[in-house]
């Protein structure tokens, strides 16, 4: 078993960029991480409906690629 981490700028570019080959790590039972370097704030002019939804939107995509964290 294998631990990988795939760090992205912003949510889905690591599947736009590397999602079949972090889904034949998962395949293989290897531990897959993420990291998304960026983030949204309502500090940053963005509403607490979006800021909230993406966070949602992040959770989602975490769970059903099966990243570990």
């Amino acid at each position: 078993m294998k631990n990988v981490i795939v760090i992205s700028a912003h949510p889905d570019d690591e599947v736009l960029g590397a999602g079949g080959t972090l889904l034949k790590h998962l395949e293989n039972g290897d531990n897959v991480y993420w990291l998304v370097t960026t983030n949204i704030s309502e500090e940053a002019g963005f509403s607490q409906e979006r800021v909230q939804s993406r966070q949602e939107e992040i959770k989602q995509v975490e769970k059903e690629m099966g990243f570990k964290n």
